[in-house]
């Protein structure tokens, strides 16, 4: 992925600079609580804002490290080129991210706001493995720190990000029938006449790359042909995402979308297929892997849902509900065509959502 502004070689090294300063920041944590102008972290600031991608960068220390106090404060100890209200959501988050001691990386979220633009980007400052402080960097194009957040995950960094986009029609509050123009509350995509748009759903698809239901079952057919003359097993998962437990924890059905497209982009990357991840619906979806043996598969699917539970996707400090059902066929039962396999995978699906979710493999 591409961030604004930039290639991969010259984003690198930001990233690298940006490491390697959280790192002295750590050794520093006792010079810096005790630096009234903030000379050290003014530096770091104007550092990181010689990069094309960053617009605005502020540093947040918890002052209760310094003073003895129990509750969490962070104090705002340098900042160039943010808006206020970022600063201040900026201060927001990272009182979450300096109380939960945030030890993952955040799944980039999407927020629609006519208020704020761009991406913001924070990361923790820790000193002998406790979060005592954050980094947030804010850029004006919603996409510009894509790259950064590739770069710092390969080094292992936490990272949270938001990106703030205009809201679309359907996320701004309603005029309640006869209320005199008193707003009524946040619609959801449950709710009749506001289904998330037919543009979002295309554009999740291409951007996860997702196969066709049409491709997937000729594809499909083509590998049960292959692993016949092989005699080699395969395994169709028939995959469910819960996407009203997800809309209900969330603002906007636009957020609600990134959600799901970090879990496809979860199952990608856990299966690696040849044949790619099929969308056959809004919630479900379906991948073909070979398997060594038929009680391969359930051990895949059990890998499948602590992936999942890996990602621990949250919002503001506050951890979503992921729900996730997992159905499983092998072509041991003797499929004849993709639409047999997608049957009895399919099959095994529904027997999990009826048990709140999990794994159902032969």
């Amino acid at each position: 992925m591409m961030g604004s502004g930039g290639s991969t070689e010259r984003v690198e090294p930001g990233a690298l600079f940006l490491v390697d300063a959280l790192a002295t920041m750590r050794t520093l944590v006792t010079l810096l609580g005790q630096d009234q102008e903030a000379v050290v972290l003014l530096g770091v600031v104007h550092t990181l804002m010689e990069h094309q991608e960053i617009d605005g960068c502020a540093i947040h220390l918890d002052r209760s490290v310094f003073d003895g106090r129990g509750a969490v404060h962070p104090d705002l100890h340098a900042a160039e080129g943010m808006p206020s209200l970022l600063v201040e959501l900026a201060g927001r988050l990272s009182e979450d991210v300096i109380r939960t001691e945030i030890s993952r990386h955040e799944p980039d979220l999407s927020r629609r706001t006519d208020a704020l633009a761009g991406s913001l980007m924070i990361l923790p400052i820790r000193a002998r493995s406790v979060v005592v402080g954050t980094v947030s960097a804010w850029g004006r194009e919603p996409l510009c720190f894509e790259v950064w957040h590739q770069n710092l995950l390969k080094l292992a960094c936490d990272l949270l990000g938001l990106r703030f986009l205009p809201r679309l029609d359907h996320d701004r509050p309603r005029l309640a029938e006869g209320a005199g123009g008193r707003q009524g509350p946040f619609p959801r995509s449950g709710q009749a006449g506001l289904q998330p748009s037919v543009d979002l759903q295309d554009d999740l698809g291409s951007r996860a790359e997702l196969v066709d239901p049409v491709d997937f079952g000729f594809r499909v057919d083509r590998a049960i042909r292959g692993a016949k003359r092989r005699e080699s097993l395969l395994c169709l998962f028939y995959i469910h995402i819960d996407r009203e437990r997800i809309i209900r924890q969330l603002p906007s059905d636009w957020m609600s979308e990134r959600v799901v497209e970090i879990l496809i982009d979860r199952l990608r990357r856990f299966f690696a297929p040849e044949l790619g991840l099929a969308r056959l619906t809004d919630e479900d979806f379906a991948v073909l892997a070979d398997v060594a043996a038929a009680d391969r598969a359930s051990t895949l699917g059990e890998s499948l849902l602590k992936s999942i539970e890996a990602l621990k996707i949250s919002l503001a400090g506050q951890r979503l509900e992921i729900g996730l059902s997992v159905g499983v066929a092998v072509s041991a039962s003797g499929w004849l065509s993709s639409e047999v396999a997608l049957e009895e995978a399919r099959a095994a699906c529904a027997v999990a959502r009826r048990q709140g979710g999990g794994v159902i493999a032969p």
